[in-house]
């Protein structure tokens, strides 16, 4: 990008499944709300996969968006789209020029509700480059275990090493100015700012993201980012959209 300007929309887009019509489509609607919003990056937790590892749905948001550059994650079985793939995406204006991807340790948590066992999936982290403005920033896509399914609080030491994983994994990045859009299933921040003190992190949004009002959802970013616009959409997902845009430092 040749502007030091960059709008970011964030989404935990459930797969493309209505919460209140599971039986409902949600591809004019996705394009409509993402092209509102004139994102130079979408960065979207849940995304459905096809056997093939593409997105039909952001295969055909993509255009209508302006979003040609795309970077895609899948390592789970979907929870609500039957022999799909859930996973991380990011969307991109101008071209990627780096990526890189893990999977988060699974704390391997188990829960039996009315005689059914559910237990915890993969979870991971994706990250690509861009030049914005002359500089090299990574920006983030990461999903974290939904801690409260399994009655497990986000600081309990069984899932400790899950928040170690993502931090060793963002320490590691080369240094220089890093955007983390995140579900972190849990509104303590500190979980994982504590563990980078050499690579500080603000939060911009504080708003509830989540139907039950809960802040989960973040857009982290580093000091030499400015923050300009933080706020939350809510629309056909249990969570809500997250827009941000920041300015880069001179």
């Amino acid at each position: 990008m040749t502007t030091r300007q960059l709008r970011i929309v964030s989404w935990n887009i459930r797969e493309g499944v209505p919460v209140r019509d599971p039986g409902g489509t949600v591809d004019d609607a996705l394009a409509e709300i993402v092209a509102r919003h004139r994102p130079d990056v979408l960065a979207v937790q849940e995304a459905a996969f096809g056997p093939d590892g593409g997105s039909p749905l952001l295969d055909a948001v993509a255009p209508s968006a302006g979003l040609p550059h795309r970077l895609y994650f899948p390592y789970s079985p979907a929870m609500h789209v039957p022999g799909a793939q859930a996973g991380l995406a990011l969307l991109s204006r101008e071209p990627w020029t780096a990526s890189t991807r893990s999977l988060l340790p699974n704390p391997g948590m188990r829960q039996v509700t009315e005689g059914r066992e559910m237990v915890s999936w993969d979870k991971g982290m994706l990250f690509g480059r861009l030049d914005l403005g002359g500089q090299e920033a990574w920006i983030g896509c990461v999903h974290l275990h939904p801690f409260h399914l399994f009655g497990t609080e986000p600081d309990d030491p069984a899932v400790r090493g899950v928040w170690a994983g993502l931090a060793e994994f963002i320490r590691e990045l080369p240094p220089g100015p890093l955007v983390v859009c995140a579900d972190l299933n849990s509104e303590r921040r500190s979980l994982l700012m504590d563990r980078l003190p050499d690579r500080p992190l603000q939060s911009a949004v504080t708003a509830g993201t989540s139907r039950i009002g809960m802040a989960v959802d973040d857009v982290l970013f580093g000091p030499q980012f400015i923050l300009q616009e933080s706020a939350v959409h809510y629309g056909f997902s249990d969570h809500a959209l997250c827009v941000v845009q920041f300015e880069l430092k001179p």
